[in-house]
């Protein structure tokens, strides 16, 4: 069965938001941890090693080191984020190459103005992402490192 909906702590979406604007014109990348009870708290940005307005280069042990920094706060890794400066918050195919069974995609697009669009996706059926429902839960804000 697909999971359907993504919770999230409010302070979490803006800061995607927050990252996503402070990084134009170039992509932006990184980790998203989630609580104990699976509600997407904190994020830690990754440095890309090479970015671009339609790429961002990032090694594979950085990304590790990230969600290392997630479990070392007692948190789980639930996914991971970039943004599209130029495109909407929807996977491109290579994005979409990269969603796994067991960890989200959140994407942050500036297509239709310079306002972030946050959206969450997760693989359906076969290797077809499916857009999952953010739902938000007021309390602690999310985390921004």
């Amino acid at each position: 069965m697909v999971t359907t909906t993504m919770a999230c702590r409010a302070g979490l979406i803006a800061s995607l938001g927050r990252i996503a604007e402070r990084g134009l014109p170039n992509e932006v990348v990184g980790v998203v941890g989630a609580d104990e009870v699976g509600v997407a708290c904190e994020l830690v940005n990754v440095e890309p090693q090479d970015a671009t307005a339609f790429c961002a280069s990032v090694s594979l042990d950085a990304i590790e080191a990230a969600e290392d920094e997630l479990r070392q706060r007692g948190l789980h890794v639930v996914g991971h984020f970039h943004s599209h400066p130029r495109g909407r918050a929807a996977p491109s195919r290579a994005d979409s190459a990269y969603i796994t069974p067991d960890r989200a995609l959140f994407l942050i697009g500036f297509r239709d103005g310079p306002t972030p669009d946050v959206r969450c996706w997760a693989r359906g059926h076969g290797r077809y992402p499916v857009e999952l429902t953010i739902r938000i839960i007021e309390g602690d804000d999310g985390v921004l490192a």
